[in-house]
């Protein structure tokens, strides 16, 4: 099994919104709230990851829904399908 990191390494804003790559090369959109450490998050029930800051404490803040290419609407299980995932829960502000 390998597990696959989604965190934001890299962003650019244009237009309201920030382009960005995640840590293992997906490509995504997503609000001009995003930051370089923040968590793309896959969350039971929506379609499209979110994005999470992680905060002390353990808790996090809800920064919004992004879309991202090949892990948007059910799509990393036939991009990567022998991905390692896990579920958590967390506490969000």
């Amino acid at each position: 099994d390998r597990e696959i990191p989604l965190g934001l390494n890299r962003e650019e804003r244009a237009n309201g919104f920030s382009f960005f790559t995640t840590e293992c090369g997906f490509l995504g959109v997503g609000s001009r709230e995003i930051q370089e450490d923040d968590n793309i998050t896959l969350l039971y029930g929506s379609r499209l990851p979110g994005v999470l800051c992680h905060n002390a404490n353990c808790h996090y803040t809800f920064k919004g829904l992004a879309f991202v290419n090949g892990v948007s609407y059910g799509e990393l299980n036939s991009v990567l399908p022998d991905i390692q995932r896990s579920e958590e829960d967390f506490q969000l502000l």
